[in-house]
């Protein structure tokens, strides 16, 4: 017992503790401002190739700021798992859409069909616009005489 108490005392406990955190938040600052100089810059102006301003650095910024302020990126990156948690943006984009689209339809109405059934034939038609394969696959190989579709 008493070489448990020479090997674990209180002030070989406690150098232990301090000299810990005095590394381990050495490490912690020197990997961010590593990070903080390795941060990609941000462009004063972006211009089109006639010469237009596009959108300037204050816009970027407005940009991050909103993103920052939805708090799903940190939920994603911090934990690991924001695609559990986080709202699915494809999935509400495509409801969106389908509401969009199926409003548009239901303006144009059909002469002759009842209220219920020109619901019907919108929905329809909407799961048959949405569903609608716009995919164009192109096969191309390459020989001696360079590339053929």
């Amino acid at each position: 017992m008493e070489n448990y108490k020479k090997t674990f005392s209180i002030k070989r406990l406690w150098i232990i503790l301090i000299s810990g955190m005095v590394i381990m938040f050495g490490i912690l600052l020197f990997l961010g401002s590593e990070i903080y100089q390795m941060a990609p810059p941000i462009p004063e102006t972006v211009k089109s190739e006639s010469g237009e301003i596009l959108y300037t650095r204050g816009d970027i910024e407005t940009g991050q700021n909103v993103w920052q302020s939805i708090d799903e990126m940190e939920q994603g990156s911090l934990w690991g798992h924001g695609s559990y948690l986080a709202p699915d943006w494809s999935a509400d984009w495509l409801h969106r859409e389908a509401e969009a689209l199926l409003a548009i339809k239901s303006v144009q109405p059909l002469p002759g069909l009842t209220l219920s059934q020109m619901e019907a034939v919108d929905k329809a038609s909407l799961i048959t616009e949405m569903r609608r394969n716009t995919y164009v696959s192109v096969v191309r190989t390459f020989g001696t005489e360079g590339c053929v579709n």
